[in-house]
């Protein structure tokens, strides 16, 4: 009893300490994650000037694409899954060297399949999906992939690496350093001038990417840890595999749900993809800098939490947080919801596009922004269930809200044209923020009844935190 109160006496003394660290992580991650954005908006201005509208940059985007968006799933998977597992290994006073060398094992194993498979499979599948790129040589499309394709090895490496700098609060750095890769673009575009190539540019790309590992194998170093592979076995590091497999498999629902949007967006006519694209960009920006910002900040915390069994702390951290998300949400969309069509006008209305164009994407661009709160508080209740390792959960809530996101632009394509698509997106992450959140509420207070300190918490110390079977 005397350690229960103690407990509660802290945890009550310290949790607005907490919030505010959680806060200043927050604001720190999206300082960094701007000035990434403004170095890659640098590198663009660059990219367009060395290459305008080439059939050869045409190449170059669309096996980005791809590997950017394997990339992002790897790097994802394991970031988030191994947060939870170092911060068990800290407050189990355990070695984790053998963790994060482990990690990197299953990483790099990961990456190079996808990377033999993209460059065995992208010259084939190109030009089945444009007839522009039948015209480019399978030699010039394999030798992107396999440029671009080291991205795919890389990038989980770097996320591992991320993730221990996070749990150890260095949000700013962390944020900053993926800007290696576009400065090193920029400057190898501009030195080269006209004799700029898109291989250049891939090369240039890869290499900005091996100075962000260099740098994070060096800050590694400085804590006495490598960033180097090492021996897969035991139980922590195969439910680490099984995690990052469940969250790699969520992501590729995500990731569908943007292909299905776009493929049904098609049939609709001419320009209705490239409305739900521009009608995207500024929702996306907020959702990027807001969501990345908060599930960055809050996984580390939540899986301290989690750790020590400390339910109240990730209780109160849940709630906070979410209204938080909420409150900045919901004016940014009213705002820019009612100044829709005059945001559309200044960005895009220039050229060959009219009036008509800016009043269809401002409309698409409204339906976007209504999703834009729910999917920052989804951001904190989501990384709460990672956390506490309900991967499982998280993969079954994405699988369903692509099956809405399918029935919804069915329905609502018909009254509305490609603005039912953005409404139905908006509509699906509705669903996903109140599933989310009701599902964390739901494991903490069945799976986790016990407040902490409580004898039943001091008993399962030794125990896997409950969820990591899910």
């Amino acid at each position: 009893m005397a350690r229960q109160g103690t407990t509660q006496r802290r945890g009550s003394g310290a949790s607005g300490g907490l919030h505010a660290s959680v806060f200043s992580g927050a604001v720190r991650v999206a300082l960094g994650t701007g000035l990434v954005f403004g170095a890659g908006f640098l590198k663009e201005i660059q990219v367009a000037a060395s290459f305008g509208l080439s059939a050869g940059l045409d190449l170059y985007l669309l096996v980005l694409a791809v590997v950017v968006l394997g990339s992002g799933l790897l790097s994802g998977a394991f970031h988030i899954s191994f947060v939870p597992a170092w911060s068990e290994a800290a407050a189990r006073g355990e070695e984790r060297q053998s963790l994060l060398s482990a990690a990197v094992t299953m990483a790099l194993t990961a990456g190079g399949a996808f990377w033999i498979t993209v460059v065995a499979a992208l010259p084939a599948v190109l030009p089945l999906l444009s007839s522009s790129m039948a015209q480019s040589g399978a030699g010039e499309t394999r030798q992107l992939a396999f440029i671009l394709g080291a991205l795919l090895v890389i990038s989980p490496v770097n996320g591992l690496a991320h993730g221990v700098l996070q749990s150890e609060r260095r949000f700013f750095l962390s944020s900053l350093l993926p800007a290696c890769s576009h400065l090193a673009a920029f400057t190898a575009l501009y030195l080269a001038g006209k004799e700029a190539t898109v291989s250049l540019l891939a090369l240039a790309v890869v290499a900005g990417l091996a100075l962000e590992t260099a740098a994070l194998a060096t800050l590694l170093a400085r804590r006495g840890l490598r960033l180097l592979p090492g021996r897969f076995s035991g139980a922590r590091e195969r439910r680490l595999l099984s995690h990052a497999s469940r969250l790699a498999v969520a992501s590729v629902f995500m990731s569908l749900t943007i292909l299905v949007d776009r493929g049904m967006a098609a049939v609709l006519g001419e320009g209705s993809v490239a409305a739900l694209s521009y009608g995207d960009r500024v929702p996306n920006l907020f959702r990027g800098l807001g969501s990345v910002a908060l599930a960055t900040a809050v996984l580390p915390f939540y899986s301290e939490q989690a750790a020590v069994q400390d339910w109240q702390g990730a209780r109160r951290i849940l709630n906070r947080f979410s209204l938080l998300a909420l409150a900045a949400g919901v004016p940014i969309t009213i705002i820019s919801v009612v100044f829709s069509r005059e945001i559309i006008q200044l960005l895009f209305m220039r050229g060959e596009f009219g009036a008509s164009d800016a009043a269809l994407v401002a409309s698409v661009q409204a339906a976007y922004l209504f999703q834009v709160p729910f999917n920052l508080a989804a951001a904190v209740s989501m990384r709460l269930l990672a956390a506490l390792g309900r991967t499982g959960t998280i993969a079954r809530a994405t699988a369903t809200a692509l099956a809405l996101n399918v029935a919804g632009n069915l329905v609502l394509m018909q009254f509305f044209g490609v603005v039912g698509i953005a409404w139905s997106t908006s509509i699906v992450n509705l669903f996903i923020f109140v599933a989310t959140q009701v599902l964390a509420r739901r494991v903490l207070a069945e799976e986790h009844p016990a407040g902490p300190g409580s004898a039943d918490a001091a008993a399962r110390m030794d125990d896997p935190p409950a969820g990591l079977g899910d």
